[in-house]
């Protein structure tokens, strides 16, 4: 399977999952989590969470294609290659910034009332996103041994039928 198929995948079911599945299955199973005074849970996760997950996804998106285009243009270049895992560590960080400052734009802050449990299944579905759409999806979509600057990105070998 070529990587852009791949990447393609992954990025098609993580939107599904945050936009329909979770907020559907946190609505029915994890009301309580956020139920609070002055808090309707229908309109919260529609009104107020789901904003801050498509701007989460824009930026990992956005990371994710600038990984991948510089992986792709870098990936002949050993001395490139072995500076890249710092690169790697620094698009994860402004993706991990970006999700403390988007739970806090339309969590934390306008809800101070939110139980406790709710802002940490939210942050457990934001993890969720980000290893789905980041680190799963330039793991299995670098190419070649450019990928193995990428944590645990090995583990994809025999899925991706690389044989050591």
């Amino acid at each position: 399977m070529s990587a852009l198929l791949r990447i393609t995948i992954i990025n098609s079911i993580a939107p599904l999952w945050s936009f329909i599945m979770a907020p559907a299955i946190f609505e029915k199973y994890f009301y309580d989590a956020f139920d609070a005074p002055g808090i309707d849970v229908g309109k919260f996760l529609r009104n107020d969470v789901s904003p801050a997950f498509l701007t989460f996804l824009v930026c990992v998106l956005i990371t994710q294609i600038w990984w991948l285009w510089r992986a792709e243009r870098n990936a002949l270049d050993p001395r490139v290659r072995s500076k890249s895992r710092k690169d790697w560590w620094l698009a994860s960080l402004f993706l991990f910034f970006m999700a403390v400052f988007l739970i806090s734009k339309y969590v934390w802050i306008p809800y101070p009332q939110l139980p406790l449990y709710g802002v940490v299944l939210l942050c457990m579905l934001q993890v969720m996103d980000y290893l789905v759409l980041f680190w799963m999806a330039t793991a299995m979509g670098t190419p070649g041994d450019y990928r193995l600057v990428i944590p645990f990105a090995a583990i994809f070998d025999p899925v991706l039928g690389n044989k050591k």
